[in-house]
């Protein structure tokens, strides 16, 4: 059952200034930034967004394995392959349909409190709010990975608790599944974007407008890029040498 409404969901951090120490307290965190790239930075903008999404509840049909695991004291353990199949329900799962970040970042910031969602023109923050341009459908087919992800994780929970010092079971593969979606709504989440530069690049930072957590990316040290391409040249060597005596045996 489709809901026409527009939710929103207000923002609980409201303060530009407290967004900027939010920042400048993310910057000073990152590791392999740079020398002198705490100092270089020039913040150019900090904005709030309300961004478009669909929050779904979804029944899924799922047909999965389980590698079961036997220990005997010291010895190693046996692993077969368990099949099974279950119905699971994911709530208030959150699809992101926005241009202004790329949707695969955003599940890096949810989730969102929709426990206290109102329609949407009765916001308290008057900010830019972005149209919805991608459709559920379009959007269900772009986040089914980060739904079987989320799915992973329910199964192992569910067998960890099932477990015993004899038996130990982990989630192994999905075999098939259905996505049945059982409603949904366009909602409206609150992030702050930081726009910064460095080095004549533009970076972004985004903020959950709710509890602050931050994505982002930051350039690392020219040393890594050159340290991991000299390994990886390396470990090619080394395999096209032993592929050579391998051939010549």
């Amino acid at each position: 059952m489709k809901k026409e409404e527009i939710y929103i969901v207000d923002f609980k951090l409201e303060n530009e200034e407290i967004i900027k120490q939010y920042f400048y307290k993310w910057i000073e965190s990152r590791r392999h930034i740079p020398k002198n790239f705490t100092k270089e930075i020039r913040l150019m903008s900090v904005r709030p967004y309300y961004m478009p999404c669909y929050v779904c509840d979804l029944k899924i049909e799922l047909d999965y394995t389980i590698r079961v695991q036997k220990r005997y004291k010291i010895r190693r353990g046996m692993s077969t392959i368990i099949d099974d199949n279950e119905m699971f329900y994911v709530k208030d799962y959150s699809l992101f349909a926005s241009q202004v970040i790329p949707r695969y970042d955003m599940d890096q910031i949810s989730p969102y409190d929709f426990s206290k969602m109102s329609i949407s023109g009765y916001e308290t923050k008057q900010v830019a709010k972005e149209k919805f341009i991608q459709v559920y459908d379009d959007c269900i087919n772009h986040y089914k990975g980060a739904v079987m992800k989320k799915l992973e994780d329910v199964i192992n929970k569910k067998l960890l608790k099932e477990n015993t010092k004899e038996m130990k079971k982990k989630f192994y593969k999905v075999k098939s599944h259905e996505i049945i979606n059982e409603e949904y709504y366009k909602v409206l989440v609150p992030v702050w974007v930081c726009k910064y530069s460095y080095n004549m690049t533009t970076y972004y930072c985004i903020f959950n407008g709710q509890s602050g957590k931050e994505f982002g990316h930051t350039p690392s040290r020219k040393i890594d890029k050159i340290f991991i391409s000299v390994v990886i040249f390396l470990i090619i060597m080394i395999l096209a040498v032993f592929l050579f005596i391998y051939i010549i045996k």
